[in-house]
Formats: structure tokens, C-alpha cells, sequence
């Protein structure tokens, strides 16, 4: 996939805005489009998201789950692509004030007809738990951006740590503002 805008990118340490979409099952996707830079050259590109799948239909039943982390595509040096992820699972029963994270033991984000970004390697926990991060295929990657930037639906699978099931929820995030614009000339200025 081959990105082109003729846009200014401004690189900052980090470049936040949001947008949001709507989880076939009365749920939500929050996500923010994400810039780091480093000396005033783009280093990593990608969302802060959070895609959750509400059950119930009042308050004093309703349950909501799915997953709050991030994805990138990152570049060090001149041809060293790769892609990461950094993820935690998130609850919300009918008592609680507000989410609760936990640990995953392995998840993954996909585009419709496209490998899935499956991590690679070892996951390692975050300076902030219950977070992990691991890397994930840089095609892989590039192909879920890609699908997120052209409208399709995403699906995120997730297994709670230790074992005891797993949950998938399907979305499409749609961009607000000039969002999209902004990950296209960051992905732009990346993959120079």
C-alpha cells in the first residue's frame, strides 16, 4: 500500500487526536492518532485505542469488555520497519465504578482478507502493568492501518491471563476532523 499526501507534517514528541466508532453490538472504538518523533524525524506512527463490546440493555445488567492499547509501525534507522503493539484487556461489570484492566495472554488486530498482526516474539510487560508489548510483522502491521484508514472493519481477538476463553469483536473505526489526513502524512513521512 502506497500512501501520498502533499500535506505539512508537523512531528512534535506526541500528536494527539481522536475519533471514534460504533461496535456492532452496542459497544464502542475510541482510538487517537499517535506521532513520536525523536530530533524532528518521525519514529512510529499509529492509534491509542480502545475497542469495547457492551451486553446488556440497562445499567444494572449491562457488561462491557475488549481490549486498551496501541499499534504502531515504527522505523529505526534507514530500512529497520517494524511493527508493535502494546495491550491490556479492560471489564466493566454492573457494580463497578469503572473499567478494570487485566493482563492478556495473547491477542491480535486484523484487516478483512489480510494476515493477521499477530505478535512475534516474546511479549514483554509494559513499565505499566497489566500492559504487554511485543512486535508484530511489519506487512501485517502496514495492512491493518491500511484497512483502518480505508473503512473496513477491524477485528481484534483476545485471551484473558491465564486461559479462560477468548473474546473477538469486529468495528470500524471511522476518523473525525482531519485525523486521517494526519496518519496518512505521518505513514508518509515513515516509510520515506
Amino acid at each position: 500500500m502506497k500512501f501520498k499526501s502533499t500535506a505539512l507534517v508537523l512531528c512534535i514528541p506526541l500528536i494527539w487526536g481522536t475519533a471514534s466508532a460504533e461496535v456492532a453490538t452496542m459497544g464502542t472504538a475510541t482510538f487517537q492518532t499517535a506521532v513520536e518523533s525523536k530530533t524532528g524525524k518521525v519514529k512510529a506512527c499509529g492509534l491509542e485505542l480502545s475497542i469495547i463490546r457492551v451486553i446488556g440493555t440497562n445499567e444494572s445488567d449491562m457488561v462491557a469488555n475488549g481490549v486498551n492499547g496501541s499499534m504502531y509501525l515504527n522505523r529505526e534507522g534507514k530500512d529497520n520497519f517494524y511493527g508493535t503493539t502494546k495491550m491490556a484487556l479492560i471489564r466493566k461489570e454492573p457494580t463497578d465504578k469503572e473499567f478494570k484492566k487485566s493482563e492478556a495472554r495473547t491477542w491480535w488486530l486484523k484487516a478483512p482478507n489480510k494476515p493477521a498482526m499477530v505478535p512475534i516474539g516474546e511479549m514483554i510487560r509494559a513499565d505499566n502493568p497489566p500492559y504487554k508489548i511485543n512486535g508484530a510483522n511489519f506487512d501485517s502491521t502496514l495492512d491493518t492501518l491500511g484497512g483502518i484508514i480505508e473503512g473496513k472493519e477491524i477485528t481484534v481477538y483476545f485471551e484473558p491471563f491465564p486461559a479462560n476463553g477468548s473474546d473477538t469483536i469486529t468495528t470500524v473505526l471511522r476518523f473525525e476532523g482531519d485525523e486521517k489526513r494526519r496518519l496518512l502524512n505521518c505513514l508518509d513521512e515513515i516509510l520515506k
